[in-house]
């Protein structure tokens, strides 16, 4: 009996050692969109429900991370029976897959305030290693980060090949973090 008394209070303490460092950032804090051709147009939409774990200190980049989740159900494109469509299997597949995984592996200063940030994205139970250019900088209380960079939705089960839809996809990534986060 003690055996799992002790066991319960390291998995309690686990799990709340995990949760310190979980934060859901406010919507007003961040911008997470993406656009793709399609039939001659350009289709905009985004994602909210980002929650994030992460740490930076420019001088000491090895031990800096970015560990996110964003959720695949609040997508929008201005349009709700495309959205509905975009959550079924043949795209992103909400029901099975509800979340966008990302998880840095590494970090590195290309200049001031530019950085090149390996990482594994998840989509649709697909992970691929990508590499993300980035701006961080601070201002004020606030850590910066921006990033602008093309996916081929094909990589990650996103549909199918067609004339009328483009493969690649350009994300953009705007997000302000309280520097007393973590």
């Amino acid at each position: 009996m003690a055996c799992i008394n002790i066991i319960l209070i390291n998995l309690f303490l686990f799990c709340s050692l995990a949760k310190q460092y979980e934060n859901e950032i406010p919507s007003d804090n961040y911008s997470i969109y993406f656009k793709v051709k399609n039939s001659g147009s350009t289709v905009t939409g985004n994602f909210k429900g980002l929650n994030l774990k992460y740490e930076f200190n420019k001088n000491k980049l090895n031990t800096s991370f970015f560990e996110g989740s964003l959720d695949v159900a609040s997508i929008k494109t201005g349009i709700e029976m495309r959205n509905r469509h975009l959550k079924k299997g043949e795209y992103f597949d909400a029901l099975y897959y509800p979340k966008i995984l990302l998880k840095t592996t590494k970090i590195e200063s290309v200049s001031d305030d530019n950085y090149k940030i390996t990482c594994n994205l998840t989509i649709k139970g697909i992970s691929k290693t990508i590499i993300l250019p980035a701006k961080i900088n601070y201002s004020g209380n606030w850590l910066l980060l921006s990033s602008q960079f093309e996916l081929n939705r094909l990589d990650f089960g996103l549909g199918s090949p067609s004339i009328v839809m483009s493969k690649n996809v350009i994300v953009f990534i705007d997000i302000k973090l309280s520097k007393n986060e973590k």
